[in-house]
């Protein structure tokens, strides 16, 4: 008899022995539960503090605040978790009355709030976000006769490492529901832990002699009966983005709205509320409360309303309350935005006036810009030139918008012609020269530290444009850009556009010779036909006789000229034939081969700047 025949003669032994000793016989069984330990004879009754179910936690995501309905996530996520690992679960709905006895088996826990945080700790790589999540409960554990047991305090610290695309213009989503994920692992991993204490408290009852159905579970006190569909971030923006808000100053508001639910919503608004002067900013220059178009599923718009605080502002806190109100169904809740009130200085200029404001670049990085040189040294760059053009990507793909090395130079030949325009003014940025790292050093650490109120800049960029397929944001394409590639890693016109704004010269005139294209999906399609036109004048100053930034934009994607844009710089331009080709000359010259935002006016001062002589 071999070794394999009396193992298996052994176990059929033990298996006829086990039968016989049973009533019942279950086989194994595999579970796909996430918590597949067995259930503890436990009928546990919750009680959560009051103002635990409405708790909400801040967080600064992707550049815009985002709210974390924590209160909601942890009553849900110990409901949940004890109805599969307990053999009941009920929600006492009033805090603070007296627990009448129970069976020996049934234990109440009131649930309290000690500390929640969603602490940032470093950007760390492009796309990733760093954070310490931190949740403290404390449970207070009575038994059947409603006498207190036990308080134990329940401890969550975590870092994550969280993949959330920055907003490179405040004007698309990043992936913030991963920051209710993380919250919500935080309180599930917690109701487990206050589970594990039961049995050490109570020992181990015998089980319920009644069936207990877990088909319906529980009503929670939430704050509201219907699930919430709307959710919204904010952002508010100063002129010269010192986080100061000053008397006169112009200000930005931007709420950025998604239908989270299944079903389109026709008609919500946005309500200002809060300090008289901040509200008042906003109310004099918006029709206010605002009204948001419908929404699909799923769909987001994002909306500026723009402010000018009263000269005479008092010092102090201000305080920012955003609503969104849908007209039917639950609000979407508020947003308090907090900023310094400051008096305005007293200056030439009032802070508010963007054409005066310090250069600043709030979406577009690179390092640290230059000291500007004195005024007498601005005084010697009345006229200035960046070039910008993309011979070839480093990423290309079939069909990329390449401009050839022969168009840049009859570019810069033909602002060389113009006799404003010398040599050591003009500078060109080129294929693998011509990364976002680059164009942002030249823009400001080279051309804006050279400005004067004087000075009459142009930024030439001739390369691929792409467009987001729902919001129709335009971002220019930098070397290392790509079709497939986060927005954060490119340009932003709209940013742009506003640094462009700030700068401290008379004009600026913005050429773009730009083809555009849609953004691939996330699914690695190009949607051909996007819902939202491409914004090309989201982040243009208008309303204004004089605008300090004018853009130029060919109509046609592609021209057999090789400077089409300035070649009426040559002399075919000059209307009057007096030798000199005016500002006003040039856009006149452009008005059927170009797109020209915004219009001038035949009566502002700057359309007499000459460019040519």
């Amino acid at each position: 008899m071999n070794l394999r025949f009396i193992i298996a003669y052994c176990l059929l032994i033990l298996w006829l022995l086990g039968i016989g000793g049973c009533t019942n016989f279950h086989l194994p069984r595999f579970s796909f539960e996430e918590d597949a330990s067995p259930r503890l004879p436990f009928v546990v009754r919750f009680l959560f503090d009051p103002g635990l179910p409405q708790a909400t936690l801040q967080v600064d995501a992707c550049g815009l605040s985002h709210t974390i309905r924590s209160g909601e996530i942890i009553t849900q996520a110990f409901v949940t978790i004890g109805q599969k690992r307990l053999a009941s679960v009920e929600v006492i709905p009033n805090a603070g009355r007296s627990l009448p006895a129970q069976a020996p088996n049934n234990v109440t826990v009131q649930l309290a709030l000690r500390h929640q945080a969603f602490k940032r700790i470093d950007q760390g790589q492009e796309d990733q976000y760093q954070a310490q999540v931190e949740l403290e409960l404390l449970a207070i554990y009575f038994d059947a006769q409603g006498q207190k047991r036990a308080e134990i305090p329940l401890r969550y610290s975590r870092r994550v490492n969280m993949w959330t695309p920055e907003l490179s213009s405040q004007s698309i989503s990043c992936a913030a529901g991963q920051f209710d994920s993380e919250f919500e692992e935080a309180a599930r991993q917690l109701a487990r832990d206050m589970i594990a204490a039961l049995p050490q408290l109570y020992g181990q009852p015998p089980a319920p002699t009644t069936t207990v159905q877990h088909s319906a579970p529980p009503v929670l006190p939430q704050p509201h009966a219907e699930p919430l569909r709307l959710s919204f971030r904010t952002l508010l923006q100063d002129a010269n983005n010192n986080f100061v808000l000053e008397g006169g100053e112009t200000l930005v508001l931007t709420i950025e709205v998604t239908n989270k639910g299944s079903m389109p919503i026709s008609s919500a608004t946005i309500e200002l509320s809060g300090t008289p002067q901040l509200v008042q900013a906003f109310a004099q220059v918006a029709d206010l409360p605002l009204r948001l178009p419908t929404l699909q599923p799923g769909e987001t718009t994002t909306t500026e309303i723009r402010g000018r605080l009263p000269k005479m502002v008092k010092g102090g806190r201000g305080e920012l309350i955003v609503s969104v109100v849908p007209t039917e169904g639950p609000p979407a809740g508020s947003h308090k935005i907090f900023a310094e009130l400051q008096p305005a200085q007293t200056t030439a200029s009032p802070p508010g006036d963007i054409r005066q404001a310090p250069a600043s670049r709030p979406a577009l990085r690179s390092a640290a810009v230059k000291s500007a040189p004195s005024q007498q040294d601005s005084a010697d760059f009345p006229y200035l030139a960046l070039l910008i053009g993309l011979d070839a990507y480093r990423d290309p793909w079939p069909g990329a918008y390449t401009i050839s090395s022969g168009h840049m130079t009859a570019l810069a030949d033909t602002l060389r012609t113009t006799g404003l325009f010398v040599d050591q003014h003009i500078r060109i940025l080129q294929g693998a020269h011509a990364t976002r790292t680059d164009i942002e050093e030249a823009l400001f650490s080279w051309a804006i530290p050279r400005m004067s109120p004087n000075t009459v800049f142009i930024l030439y960029y001739a390369g691929q444009a792409v467009t987001h397929p729902t919001t129709g944001e335009v971002y220019l394409m930098p070397y290392e850009g790509s079709l497939s590639v986060s927005p954060k890693r490119l340009i932003s016109l709209r940013a742009l556009q506003r640094a462009l704004a700030k700068a401290p010269a008379r004009v600026t005139l913005l050429f773009l010779e730009t083809p555009v294209l849609p953004l691939l999906q996330a699914s690695g399609h190009i949607r051909e036909n996007g819902k939202a036109p491409a914004r090309w004048k989201s982040g243009l100053r208008r309303g204004s006789r004089t605008p300090h930034v004018i853009q130029i934009r060919q109509a046609t994607e592609r021209s057999h000229d090789p400077a089409a844009l300035l070649a009426g710089l040559l002399g075919r331009a000059d209307n009057n034939h007096d030798g000199t080709i005016t500002v006003a000359e040039l856009l006149h010259d452009l008005r059927h081969v170009a797109v020209i935002s915004p219009s001038l006016d035949p009566k502002a001062p700057i359309g007499a700047i000459p460019l040519s002589r």
